[in-house]
């Protein structure tokens, strides 16, 4: 079995409200943010097959269970980040914060039905500054479905078969 970075593709046509966190202070200023929460992004479905891999129930719940106990916030890049080769990044890997980072993150982790979901939060000031982040904001605003990349880490091996929906798959993930 080995270790591989796992690219979701998250679609949401969820809630979209704003909220104002307290970010920390610098040089003894409390910093404030305002933020625009899409609530309810789905990360993964259990049981499912997604870009030839299997999503078995009990990985995405031990993933699931890790994220809600921990409330891990998890960087939210607007797209895939890879290398110059086309591998891809890690989502927390610094290198992909230039191109791919408007300092959003998902939080607030639970399952719903079959479904691990979250809330997506996105500093509106830092997505206003990013010409790539335009299509985002329009998109949550006009309460459109946003494909993007969720980036959890997960182990796989190499194992081919068919998913519950008939789905081929040539991979099955396991968690951490």
């Amino acid at each position: 079995m080995k270790k591989k970075l796992i690219h979701c593709n998250s679609r949401s046509s969820a809630t979209v409200s704003t909220k104002r966190l307290h970010c920390g202070r610098v040089a003894g200023k409390d910093i404030y943010t305002d933020f625009m929460v899409i609530e309810n992004t789905c990360h993964m479905v259990f049981d499912s097959v997604m870009n030839g891999m299997l999503y078995p129930k009990e990985a995405c719940m031990e993933l699931a269970n890790y994220l809600m106990a921990t409330n891990k916030r998890v960087p939210a890049p607007l797209s895939h980040p890879s290398d110059a080769d086309g591998n891809f990044l890690s989502a927390s890997d610094p290198i992909t914060f230039s191109a791919h980072n408007v300092f959003a993150f998902d939080s607030d982790w639970r399952i719903v039905g079959d479904k691990l979901v979250s809330n997506t939060y996105i500093d509106m000031k830092r997505a206003a500054e990013s010409p790539e982040a335009e299509w985002l904001i329009g998109r949550a605003n006009g309460k459109e479905p946003i494909d993007r990349s969720t980036g959890v880490e997960l182990m796989v091996r190499e194992e081919d078969g068919f998913g519950p929906d008939g789905e081929p798959y040539s991979l099955v993930c396991h968690a951490i």
